[in-house]
């Protein structure tokens, strides 16, 4: 599990090939862009607007979103 921090915006987070965005306010949903297309387009934005996350980040983000993600992947590959 990896994720990208988009200061003031969304986070995407990426677990088992699928990308979950999540809001600031901690609604996640399956993103539509995938997680390398997210990377790719951040390239050329300036380095302190965006951070990349570790596992152990995203486990203490607020609102229960690791919780979410791993409960989202999981309905995602019992469908």
């Amino acid at each position: 599990m990896r994720g990208i921090q988009i200061h003031g915006a969304a986070t995407f987070i990426e677990h088992e090939n699928m990308t979950i965005r999540v809001s600031p306010d901690g609604k996640c949903e399956i993103s539509p862009v995938l997680f390398m297309i997210v990377e790719w387009d951040l390239r050329t934005e300036p380095p302190y607007s965006w951070d990349y996350l570790s596992e152990t980040q995203i486990m203490a983000m607020e609102h229960g979103v690791y919780e979410k993600v791993l409960a989202l992947v999981a309905k995602a590959h019992s469908a």
